[in-house]
């Protein structure tokens, strides 16, 4: 069961970015911040419970350059005054 689950990870990782995708403007943003919190969390704990090897280190080194990129733009907007 555990060498299925870097392939479920990335399910609910697209699921979840599918479902604010449909979501946009219909919901608040609260609504939207944790759905996306609650995706992006299991995800990552699907990914770490999964077996040692490449799937699972390919996987969790994605998820934290998306880590790293969100937090550069971020940065990046709240100086440019956005």
């Amino acid at each position: 069961m555990k060498k299925y689950l870097p392939l479920a990870s990335i399910t609910i990782f697209v699921l979840t970015i599918l479902i604010l995708s449909l979501l946009i403007g219909k919901v608040t943003g609260q609504v939207g911040t944790n759905i996306l919190f609650i995706g992006v969390i299991t995800s990552i704990l699907t990914a770490l419970m999964s077996k040692k090897g490449g799937p699972k280190t390919t996987l969790l080194i994605f998820y934290g350059l998306i880590f790293v990129g969100f937090l550069t733009i971020a940065i990046n907007l709240g100086k440019s005054g956005l």
